[in-house]
Parts: C-alpha cells; sequence; structure tokens
C-alpha cells in the first residue's frame, strides 16, 4: 500500500505555480522592443514590490484597475503578459503603465519620470537630470501659482496651459531639443 502524501500547502501551490522574474535581461539596441530603462523600471517594480512574483503583481494590477474606470480594459495584464513585457517579447502598451501606476497609487508620470532618470543615469547624463528637475519644478511652480491666482482655488486648465509648459521645459532645458534637432538633422 503506498503512503498518501498530505496535500500542498498554499504556499507550496503558489511557489510550484506562479512564475518569478529571473535575471534582467539588457538587450542591444537593435533587438529591443521596448525601451530597456522602461522595461528595467517594470522589472524592478515586480522585484521589488512582488518578490518577483508575476502572478502576485498581475492580481494587484487588475484588482486596481478593476476599482477603476478601466474596468471595460482591452489590454490584458496577467502573468504571461507581465513575463513578456520584461523579456522584450510583448510591446509595452499605455494600459500596462497605467495599471501599474494604479497599483502603486501614483501618477503614471511618475514611472516615466524615474524611467528617464534610470536611462540617463546608465548613459552618463546626470546633468540631464538636474535639467529635467529644475524644468519640472517651474512647470510645477506654474501650476500652482495657476491654482492660487488671485485667491481663486480652480482653474481650468486649457491646451494653452500645456503648451505654456512645453516652452518652460524647453527654456529649462535647452539642450534636449538641441539634441533632438541634431538627430532630426542626421536622419534626413
Amino acid at each position: 500500500m503506498q503512503k498518501r502524501l498530505s496535500p500542498p500547502s498554499k504556499t507550496d501551490k503558489k511557489k510550484q505555480k506562479s512564475r518569478r522574474l529571473g535575471v534582467f535581461k539588457t538587450l542591444s539596441v537593435e533587438k529591443r522592443l521596448n525601451p530597456q530603462s522602461l522595461r528595467n523600471v517594470i522589472y524592478e517594480i515586480i522585484k521589488s514590490r512582488y518578490d518577483g512574483y508575476l502572478e502576485d503583481a498581475s492580481i494587484d494590477i487588475d484588482a486596481a484597475r478593476d476599482s477603476t474606470v478601466q474596468k471595460r480594459r482591452k489590454t490584458l495584464i496577467n502573468e504571461h503578459v507581465l513575463y513578456r513585457i520584461t523579456n522584450d517579447i510583448t510591446s509595452i502598451r499605455y494600459a500596462h503603465l497605467e495599471g501599474i501606476a494604479l497599483a502603486l497609487n501614483v501618477p503614471l508620470s511618475l514611472i516615466l519620470l524615474y524611467s528617464r532618470i534610470i536611462s540617463n543615469q546608465k548613459n552618463d547624463k546626470n546633468h540631464e537630470n538636474k535639467r529635467i528637475i529644475n524644468a519640472f519644478k517651474a512647470i510645477i511652480n506654474d501650476i500652482d501659482m495657476a491654482i492660487n491666482n488671485n485667491g481663486v482655488k480652480t482653474h481650468q486648465f486649457s491646451i494653452q496651459d500645456f503648451n505654456r509648459w512645453v516652452d518652460i521645459f524647453q527654456r529649462e532645458n535647452p539642450a534636449q531639443k538641441e539634441e533632438q534637432l541634431s538627430l532630426e538633422i542626421k536622419s534626413k
């Protein structure tokens, strides 16, 4: 007669079925589907917040999306999709990033800003990070002034405000504009 084994505990089941992140793979520019810094940020969020468990991350992200207007969504986020994103097999979509931001309860802009800072840092462009941060400070100051203008606590923001912020960013970060212009000239 065979000895009957006790059923595995929930944690044993979880470890058996749930996929964990492996080592982050850097890819050459020619082979990349997604920006490496953005993929790395997603990888690091899953690694640090969910101990690398893709299923835990996908459950949390889905729950956050379910609690918002994203309920009727067409972009799938599950363990398989997160694995494919972190391994650069699937394109990152806006809905993926927004879902992660919702799960973290932060604005998506924070994830994108962090991705940019990491990218600059890896390319030894910390001076550019300083300019970007100064530009954002100036924009936030402009937003604050618009909100508190003449003691009125409400302000209806418009495209004119956005265009002003673009001008502020370009004024505070002139090297960025020059680099983009030189890239456009080289590509022609």
